[in-house]
């Protein structure tokens, strides 16, 4: 028998392995749970399993990369819905696809779960993943400097084929002028759509729009992106500077990446 017992967080975790158990059945059973809650480089070290491991998730994850497909705004095909179901087994939470993405903005706000709530002016950016809108805006000067960046974390790697936008004005203020802009690590951006002029959002609050976006990587990129940015440039639908989205999904291509740092045998 080999046991393992270790936390992550408030998570805490023990494995029993024995003659009798059937290798397949356990890798099924755990394998969002691997993502949600354990960290994978322990799992990899365990004897006698951890060849398994290795080859079993390096097999699902290769062979296995997942294409969501956009069918309609806030579908639950998202990639974003996906995280925050727990890989589809659980109904969505946005504190449990947190624990995964998080949020930051130009102004220097970021997406401290604890900070998430209803708040009556503005919320906290991590509400651009919400399900339900809910006000999130930038205030700014209308040109690059005022952005959302989006961080998949160190485990997703996405391709986008479509991506969906939600805005939370009253005012009516529905973003006309903006990039997406995708990254590997924060410090290279490339551009993946801009939107000049676009008035696909409509103007009621919690209004939603879907764009298609042409499959890119640079030659030297194989797993696909982890930062999205949103970058204001120009005004709103009202002529505000003021930058207002408050909800984010993407579509396409979706990888778990296991990197080198986990392959201990």
């Amino acid at each position: 028998m080999a046991r393992k017992q270790g936390a992550t967080g408030n998570a805490t975790f023990e494995l029993e392995i024995n003659s009798t158990t059937n290798w397949h059945e356990l890798c099924e059973d755990v394998l969002g749970v691997v993502f949600g809650f354990l960290p994978t480089v322990e799992l990899l070290t365990l004897q006698p399993v951890s060849r398994f491991w290795y080859s079993m998730l390096t097999y699902r994850l290769a062979q296995g990369i997942q294409v969501k497909e956009y069918t309609s705004d806030y579908d639950e095909n998202g990639i974003m819905y996906y995280i925050g179901c727990k890989f589809g087994t659980l109904p969505f939470d946005l504190s449990r696809l947190g624990r995964f993405a998080s949020v930051r903005t130009s102004q220097g706000e970021t997406s401290l779960l604890k900070r998430a709530g209803n708040l009556s002016w503005n919320n906290n950016c991590i509400n651009l993943l919400a399900r339900e809108g809910c006000r999130c805006f930038l205030t700014g000067s209308g040109d690059s400097k005022t952005w959302f960046e989006i961080d998949l974390g160190p485990r997703f790697r996405v391709i986008p084929s479509y991506y969906t936008l939600r805005h939370g004005s009253s005012q009516g203020r529905a973003p006309r002028n903006w990039d997406l802009q995708a990254s590997i690590d924060r410090d290279s951006w490339y551009l993946l759509k801009a939107h000049r002029a676009d008035n696909s959002i409509d103007t009621p609050q919690n209004s939603t729009a879907s764009w298609p976006v042409e499959p890119f990587l640079p030659p030297d990129v194989e797993e696909g992106w982890r930062f999205f940015r949103l970058v204001c440039q120009g005004v709103s639908a009202q002529h505000c500077n003021w930058f207002h989205i408050n909800g984010f999904e993407v579509y396409g291509m979706f990888q778990a990446v296991i990197t080198k740092a986990v392959v201990t045998l």
